[in-house]
């Protein structure tokens, strides 16, 4: 939970806008309606609870910009610099699986809208749309054809992940903002939803 307005200034929002303006358009640039968010702490109160409140706001804006505009949001948290070099953060980690398949390795998330802007081919040739679980205890997961024999261990490191992100890290900040409310999930409720994609695919920001 925390991470969500750290990550805030890392989230690309693409916006849909209508009309153009002359009889010839101009050849349109991929980056013309993109834009990124920064969300910073002001400093006015700093107490766990408002940060909550602030986080929780946040993700309803995300998904209101989702459903009124056709945006779509991506989380690029591991690709933030550390250093004047350009170096990305999933360099600094040492995740249990391969970095190009990790949690913390070269991977994105992103919402279901970024799919209508950039379509995925998958392994059997449907669409992947038609395919995505779309319910709060799903996580959908593209990966790479080639890993398809680790795949035991991208779904556990995966699983453990999303359980942190989904339970364990909401009831944490819940306690410390003094909240009742827990969320009563075990990790064997959520599941993990594998499509193999082919590999340029995952995680790769040109």
């Amino acid at each position: 939970m925390k991470k969500t307005l750290e990550q805030a200034a890392l989230l690309a929002v693409l916006l849909v806008l209508a009309g153009c303006a002359g009889n010839e358009p101009a050849e349109p640039k991929w980056e013309e309606h993109l834009y990124r968010t920064v969300v910073y702490n002001s400093g006015e109160d700093e107490s766990d609870a408002k940060y909550l409140e602030i986080a929780q706001r946040s993700q309803k804006l995300l998904s209101l910009l989702e459903e009124k505009t056709g945006a779509f949001v991506m989380d690029a948290y591991n690709y933030q610099t550390v250093d004047d070099e350009g170096t990305p953060l999933y360099t600094m980690n040492t995740p249990e699986v391969p970095i190009e398949i990790a949690p913390a390795g070269m991977s994105i998330q992103v919402s279901r809208e970024y799919f209508k802007w950039n379509p995925i081919e998958t392994e059997d040739g449907l669409e992947l749309e038609k395919q995505l679980v779309l319910d709060d205890l799903t996580l959908n997961l593209l990966v790479p054809n080639q890993y398809r024999d680790m795949e035991q261990e991208i779904l556990a490191a995966w699983r453990k992940y999303f359980y942190f992100e989904k339970v364990e890290a909401e009831n944490n900040y819940n306690e410390m903002a003094g909240r009742e409310e827990r969320l009563d999930i075990t990790e064997d409720q959520l599941t993990v939803n594998e499509n193999p994609n082919p590999p340029a695919m995952l995680g790769r920001i040109e």
